[in-house]
């Protein structure tokens, strides 16, 4: 039953490696173990990448007949890494099998499972790194704290692993030691700042402790050892924000924009903050300089650059950079809001937005949907735009009538919509 359920989910989405995955372990557990690994080879055929988890498992099924850790297992599990042997690599699935320990028990080879893999990695490269590490985290999984401790501190000495540095901060955290563990979580961030849950940690940390000292203080210092991160920008800001230091935000980003190489994030948060506080010359002037770092490719910010300048009463920047952004993404529903807000009070000419009605239809001649929204409104409004877009519509279409084609391909009204 289980497993006909699964099969009709792979028919409707035969993509969904986690589905075929589940279809192995349905088989699996009603017995039918050679079932099982067929599906299961099936699923990791059709992937590029598979998880240190979902190798572990389907060494189960390799070995779940055997009583050894054979060649022919490794030769196996290599295949579907698409690499050479690499003792990492299965010092990576030991430890996984041992955090799946709790749902793999029905399986009464586990242990020798976790060994074999052990012992095979070590023939490959004796006294690893990752050995070490997989020692420590082990030890710590069995409740052996002390000695885990112990070997995450020797680890630490030896190569700064960002994983038992980590390790170290989950544990002080544990024993309610918050000021250590956040200085350990930091220090892992640093040493990877791929390693976004250290990232997190210190966050979360933060936001307990509310001391507004402590927060500016590491953030910047953060930013200045990583500086070209994204998401440490956005948590800071995040941060701050909850903590009601929306100047100290502001402050910081300003230095952050003059010191940073890249400063796209710096400017990027400011210009949220300075459109927030409806600062619009400090908001024009922040995203100005974030386009500018990406190199005038930003159809987002030349959108917010668009209301910034019209709430300046600046209209005809205000077309411009709607035209700009139009040219990059005509796809986004906030640009055609805009345009609507300069034409139905007449703030430009139809005249001055005709060169966007030719550039729109010329990429696409039957339209998108935001585009066709915008014209059923410009009819609603009995504006003269209609009449011009439907004579080049039908030349574009072979004299398609463009207000039945509006009616039945242009989205919902929206009740949200501050432009109706």
């Amino acid at each position: 039953m289980c497993s006909n359920l699964i099969q009709e989910m792979i028919k409707v989405d035969p993509d969904n490696l986690e589905n075929k995955i589940w279809l192995a372990r349905c088989c699996w557990m009603q017995g039918n173990t050679e079932d099982a690994k067929q599906h299961f080879q099936q699923a990791l055929q059709s992937s590029e990448e598979f998880s240190p988890s979902q190798l572990s498992e389907y060494t189960h099924f390799l070995c779940f007949e055997k009583d050894q850790i054979d060649q022919q297992v490794i030769d196996e599990l290599f295949i579907y890494k698409r690499d050479q042997e690499d003792s990492d690599a299965l010092f990576k699935i030991a430890l996984t099998l041992e955090k799946q320990k709790t749902a793999h028990k029905r399986h009464k080879n586990s242990e020798f499972i976790l060994n074999g893999l052990m012992q095979k990695a070590r023939e490959l490269k004796p006294n690893s790194a990752e050995e070490k590490y997989t020692k420590a985290a082990l030890c710590i999984m069995k409740g052996e704290i002390e000695e885990g401790m112990k070997l995450h501190v020797e680890i630490i000495k030896e190569t700064n692993d960002y994983r038992s540095l980590y390790d170290v901060g989950f544990l002080l955290l544990k024993i309610g030691d918050v000021e250590s563990a956040i200085n350990y979580f930091v220090r892992s961030f640093i040493s990877n700042p791929y390693n976004v849950s250290a990232l997190s940690q210190i966050f979360n940390l933060l936001d307990q402790i509310k001391e507004p000292t402590l927060s500016i203080e590491l953030c910047s210092s953060l930013m200045e050892k990583v500086p070209f991160h994204g998401r440490l920008y956005s948590s800071t800001m995040k941060h701050l924000l909850q903590m009601n230091l929306r100047k100290e935000a502001i402050q910081l980003m300003k230095e952050r924009a003059e010191k940073d190489q890249n400063k796209m994030a710096a400017w990027q948060m400011l210009s949220e903050l300075y459109l927030e506080d409806e600062n619009w010359d400090d908001a024009i002037i922040a995203l100005q300089e974030s386009i500018k770092t990406r190199n005038g490719i930003d159809p987002i910010n030349y959108t917010n650059l668009s209301t910034a300048y019209f709430k300046k009463s600046d209209y005809l920047k205000c077309l411009e950079c709607i035209q700009t952004s139009l040219s990059q993404n005509p796809d986004k529903v906030i640009p055609y809001q805009n345009l609507l807000l300069l034409r139905k009070d007449n703030h430009v000419s139809m005249e001055q937005v005709q060169q966007i009605y030719n550039s729109l239809i010329e990429k696409n001649p039957k339209l998108n949907k935001n585009a066709l929204n915008y014209f059923k409104k410009i009819k609603e409004l009995q504006l003269e735009d209609f009449d011009y877009m439907n004579n080049i519509f039908k030349k574009k279409n072979n004299d398609s009538d463009f207000t039945h084609f509006i009616e039945k391909h242009s989205l919902p009204d929206c009740s949200k919509c501050k432009c109706c």
